[in-house]
């Protein structure tokens, strides 16, 4: 009888025993389980709190690279409007002027843009020619800012056909349209073929060289102003204050002239000369704002770049500041 009770005791004792162990393992796993849960409270605590104490970096960071990008902008010439855009007639085709010219410079009823006009003459297309303007035509609308040039090619006699203008009446042409787009920017001999007879400037037909110091003419691109993507090459001179020729005429699909879409490049025109972006102009005057235009990005260069340096110091400030913030939150 002692000896069953002993050993009902002892079991008794070993349950006990098994009993406190698993109490013990349950409360460490109860203890452990919150010291984890507060820890990964803290660790987020900590997160929240270091976001609040970055976001003011984090926007000051946001201004300091919108500077930064306005800075590169300017240095780029991308807040100036000097772009400029020349209407050329490809020849003094009597029709052409004659049914354009009331949409160009208005009529009692309707008021027009007054823009001035460049105009081609070529061997047997002169003021004066079969189904060309009159000499007085054309010298009427000299008077009104209109200028008269040469058609060219390289077989061309330029002196010939110099003569052949004067002896009109009509001023010495100073520039030279080459449809072909035929003209070598980079032989310095044809170059000074054209300047010893007073011509400057020279306009070709979808290309234009790269500038060059080198050069002695200026160059001006010239599109058809029917051009599938005649839209995007005027946005785009825009965009760089640069300096284009539409051309119309009846040469080619291109540039054929008819008073809708002529009507709708005018008017197209005129949107980005009311918002100050755009200027329809003479080659003079085109040349003349390209010139400001440099010399403005010029003259600012250095302090623009003086304060783009001065945003990329304090850009350099901003993000150790924005570091040494996470590691007091995350690695301390």
């Amino acid at each position: 009888m002692y000896e069953e009770r002993r050993l009902i005791d002892t079991v008794w004792f070993r349950i006990g025993v098994v009993v406190l162990a698993a109490a013990l393992i349950v409360g460490l796993i109860v203890v452990i389980n919150q010291t984890t849960a507060n820890a990964h409270r803290d660790k987020a605590q900590d997160a929240i709190d270091c976001e609040q104490a970055i976001a003011p970096l984090k926007q000051q960071r946001e201004d300091i690279l919108r500077e930064i990008k306005d800075i590169e902008l300017k240095l780029a010439g991308g807040d100036l409007s000097f772009a400029s855009v020349l209407i050329l007639y490809v020849q003094p085709n009597d029709v052409l002027i004659e049914d354009s010219l009331p949409i160009v410079q208005g009529t009692d009823e309707v008021e027009g843009y007054g823009y001035p006009c460049l105009v081609c003459c070529e061997a047997g297309s002169f003021p004066g020619d079969e189904n060309c303007i009159s000499v007085s035509k054309a010298l009427e609308l000299i008077d009104d800012g209109w200028q008269f040039g040469l058609s060219l090619t390289p077989e061309d006699d330029v002196a010939a056909l110099c003569n052949e203008m004067t002896s009109l009446g009509l001023p010495s042409p100073t520039f030279a349209y080459y449809p072909l787009s035929n003209f070598n920017a980079d032989d310095p001999q044809e170059e000074q073929s054209l300047l010893q007879h007073g011509i400057t400037t020279v306009l070709q037909y979808n290309f234009v060289p790269e500038e060059n110091d080198e050069h002695l003419l200026d160059y001006i691109a010239a599109y058809g102003f029917r051009e599938k993507n005649c839209k995007s090459v005027l946005r785009e001179t825009v965009a760089n204050s640069g300096t284009l020729t539409f051309t119309i005429g009846y040469n080619n699909i291109y540039e054929r002239y008819e008073q809708r879409p002529f009507a709708s490049m005018l008017s197209l025109f005129q949107s980005s000369v009311d918002e100050g972006h755009l200027a329809v102009t003479t080659i003079e005057q085109a040349l003349a704002r390209k010139n400001d235009y440099s010399s403005t990005l010029e003259t600012r260069e250095p302090e623009l770049n003086a304060q783009k340096a001065a945003c990329e110091e304090r850009l350099i400030a901003v993000d150790n500041e924005i570091t040494q913030v996470y590691h007091q939150y995350i690695s301390g």
